[in-house]
C-alpha cells in the first residue's frame, strides 16, 4: 500500500456481501480522505461477472470496472457474505492467484476468508476468522494459522470476520502509511472508544456472557469451549479447575441455572447447529467436529435439544 500517492483500494463484492462490512470497510477510506483534505485512498468495486451483486439487504451495487482492471489496483479487498460458503469463478480465481505475484496486498472480510483460504493464499499466514466458524475452518485449511483476534495483519495480508471489525483493521492500515494522528481523527469522529489492535478478542469478556465473574466458573466454561472436538470429562474438569465435581455442580446450578454436562452439550450442539447452517461439512465431520462418537449419537442429542434431526436442520436451511 505504499506504492502512491492515492492508493487504489479493489474491492471484490461476492453475491450476498455483507453491507455493514462493506460500508465499514468504504466508509472509513472515504472519511480518511475527508479529513485529509485530499483523496489518499480510491475505491474501486468489482464483481466477478462485471455485473451487479446484491447484498445481504437486497440492495444492488454495480461495479466500477471490469475485473481485468484488478491488477492496477495498490491493494485487493474480497468481500463476502456471514457465511464460509463463498464459491468464484475460474476468471476470478486466476485473478485472485495472480495479485500477490504482482505483489499487491490480499485482503479478506467476512467469507472472503473462506475464498482466499481456498486458494492457497492464506497458506501459513496469520487469519482472523469469526468465532462462530474457528473450528470448521482449521479442519477445512490447516496450513493457515487462524486466530480469534479482532483483525490481522500478517506481511502483505489483511484479515477480518467483517462487521465492526473491518473498522479496526482499516483504520490501523490508515495509521501504518498516513500516522497516528489522522487515525485518531477518524476514530473521534466515528465515536470509537480507541483503535483496537490485533490482540484484541472478538468475544466479548466470558464474564460478562455468562453473567458472572466467579474465577473458577469462568476457568471451567473456557477448558470447555477449548475441548469441543475431545470433550474432556466432568471429573477432569474438576481436577483441571481444581475443585471437586460437587462444587463444580453447584457453582454451574448457582449460577447458569445448569450441570456442567449439560451445559457443555449445550455448547456443543450450538456450534453443529452453526456448522450445519452455515457450512457444507458433512454431517459425520460434524459430528466428529463437535466430540461425537457416532453420528447416530449426534443425531439423538442434536433432535432431543432442537426437535428436528441434523439433516433435517440442514434441509430446513437451504
Amino acid at each position: 500500500m505504499e506504492n502512491s500517492i492515492t492508493t487504489k483500494v479493489g474491492l471484490l463484492l461476492l453475491p450476498q456481501f455483507s453491507m455493514i462490512s462493506y460500508a465499514s470497510t468504504v466508509e472509513t477510506f472515504l472519511l480518511a480522505n475527508k479529513l485529509a483534505g485530499k483523496e489518499l485512498y480510491n475505491c474501486v468495486v468489482f464483481t466477478q461477472d462485471n455485473d451487479s451483486v446484491k447484498s445481504t439487504i437486497g440492495s444492488l451495487t454495480h461495479p466500477d470496472n471490469t475485473i481485468d482492471e484488478a491488477m492496477k489496483m495498490d491493494c485487493f479487498f474480497v468481500c463476502g457474505s456471514d457465511n464460509p460458503i463463498d464459491e468464484v469463478n475460474d476468471k476470478t480465481k486466476a485473478m485472485l492467484i495472480n495479485l500477490p505475484k504482482k505483489n499487491i496486498p490480499l485482503g479478506a472480510i467476512s467469507s472472503g476468508i473462506y475464498v482466499l483460504a481456498k486458494l492457497g493464499l492464506f497458506d501459513r499466514y496469520r487469519c482472523s476468522v469469526h468465532w462462530h466458524h474457528f473450528n470448521f475452518m482449521q479442519h477445512a485449511f490447516p496450513d493457515v494459522i487462524f486466530t480469534k483476534c479482532l483483525y490481522e495483519i500478517d506481511i502483505n495480508r489483511f484479515s477480518c470476520p467483517g462487521g465492526a471489525s473491518a473498522v479496526h483493521l482499516i483504520v490501523t492500515l490508515i495509521k501504518h502509511r498516513h500516522g497516528t494522528e489522522l487515525a485518531a481523527d477518524i476514530s473521534e469522529t466515528l465515536m470509537l472508544e480507541r483503535i483496537r489492535s490485533t490482540e484484541d478478542k472478538q468475544r466479548i469478556p466470558l464474564k460478562h456472557i455468562i453473567g458472572t465473574n466467579h474465577p473458577k466458573l469462568i476457568e471451567a466454561v473456557t477448558l470447555m469451549e477449548s475441548n469441543i472436538e475431545e470433550p474432556i470429562s466432568l471429573k477432569e474438569l474438576s481436577h483441571y479447575v481444581g475443585i471437586s465435581t460437587r462444587q463444580l455442580e453447584r457453582l454451574f446450578r448457582e449460577n447458569l441455572d445448569s450441570t456442567p454436562t449439560k451445559y457443555y452439550m449445550d455448547l456443543r450442539l450450538q456450534i453443529a447447529r452453526n456448522l450445519l447452517v452455515n457450512t457444507s461439512k458433512s454431517i459425520t465431520k460434524i459430528a466428529q467436529a463437535t466430540g461425537f462418537i457416532s453420528q447416530s449419537h449426534f443425531s439423538q442429542c442434536y433432535r432431543n435439544i432442537y426437535g428436528v434431526s441434523p439433516t433435517t436442520q440442514r434441509q430446513q436451511s437451504t
